[in-house]
Order: structure tokens, then sequence, then C-alpha cells
């Protein structure tokens, strides 16, 4: 069970959820550019705790979830989604890969992608930042 499973998972069903034809896609899968309203979410730091006896199996994640759309409206509608979804959220998420997680909002942001040429309309983002807690697998000491 990987967080990454898990999180597309997730957020894959928030984005179906709110609108039947949204998708998720890991960072770099998906050109921001592109028509539609789709998330594109990003792992920024894993912060795996330790103390004197080694791994304590306990891991913070930071994760940046872009929710864009060509309307600001419909951007919004998938950020409050995701946000209804994992703020304060303590239990399992996931699909067929579960993981029992606590998780925050730490932060959402509006930004707008500018046209990059006459042939697009520009796109609508909202970011929100999550931290997501979760137990993983640690290698004992010997």
């Amino acid at each position: 069970m990987s967080i990454r499973e898990t999180i597309f998972e997730h957020l894959e069903g928030i984005a179906q959820g709110t609108f039947s034809e949204a998708h998720a896609y890991p960072v770099g899968d998906k050109d921001p550019n592109a028509p539609g309203r789709f998330i594109v979410y990003e792992m920024n730091s894993q912060d795996h705790q330790r103390h004197m006896g080694g791994g304590a199996a306990l891991t913070e994640g930071q994760f940046d979830i872009h929710c864009l759309a060509g309307s600001a409206m419909d951007a919004h509608k998938l950020s409050e989604a995701v946000r209804e979804s994992l703020d304060n959220k303590q239990g399992p998420i996931g699909g067929n890969n579960v993981l029992n997680v606590t998780a925050f909002v730490r932060d959402e942001t509006d930004s707008f992608i500018a046209p990059a040429d006459a042939s697009h309309r520009g796109r609508h983002m909202v970011t929100v930042d999550v931290s997501i807690w979760y137990e993983e697998s640690v290698t004992p000491t010997v």
C-alpha cells in the first residue's frame, strides 16, 4: 500500500463525484492548459518520523492539490469537494488501497494560468495545500 496510490484513488473519486467527466492526475501527467475540469496533485515532502529506537512508522506527507477548470466557479467546486473530504479527516481514504489517515487543509490559493496564445482561454486553478499523516511500514533496526 502506497500513499501515492491511495491519494490518487481518493482524488479520482472526488473528481468523478463532482463532475462525471473529471479525473485526477499526478503532476506531469496532464497539461494544465488542457480543456476540461480535473485535479492535478503532487507530493511536496514526506517527513518520516524517527526516534532513538529507530523508525516510528508515522509519516507526514505534504500535498498540493490543484483543481483546474475553465471557470472559476468550477475550479472552486472541485476545491471545495477536496476540502470537505480531507480537512480534519480521521479515518480511511482510498479505494482498493485504503490507508487510515489524519489530514488537515493548511492553505488554499486561487490563481489564473494565462493563455499561452490566442488559441487558449486560460485556466482557473485553486490549490489546496494538505497535510496527511499516515502509518507506513518500517524496516527493523538490527
